[in-house]
């Protein structure tokens, strides 16, 4: 059985719900958002695995708002 969860407050609603009867989020306008926003949503998800998910999904960095900050090199790869 599929579950459905608000996007702002993750708490479990039904399938035909358009807002959250908890925080009263528009859930049909949360769908229209940008994916890049809803896999950073998801990283808050009340499920840990749902969380794990979306940080291990790939993103096009033109997909987003902003770009991707510069990870920090190890220092193990930097040149000596």
């Amino acid at each position: 059985m599929l579950s459905f969860f608000c996007p702002c407050c993750w708490r479990r609603v039904s399938e035909n719900d358009s807002t959250c009867p908890k925080c009263g989020e528009d859930i049909r306008a949360a769908d229209a958002r940008p994916f890049a926003e809803k896999l950073r949503a998801a990283l808050r998800h009340s499920e840990p695995q749902t969380r794990v998910r979306a940080a291990w999904i790939p993103v096009d960095p033109r997909l987003q708002e902003q770009p991707f900050e510069k990870f920090p090199q190890h220092p193990r790869e930097s040149s000596v």
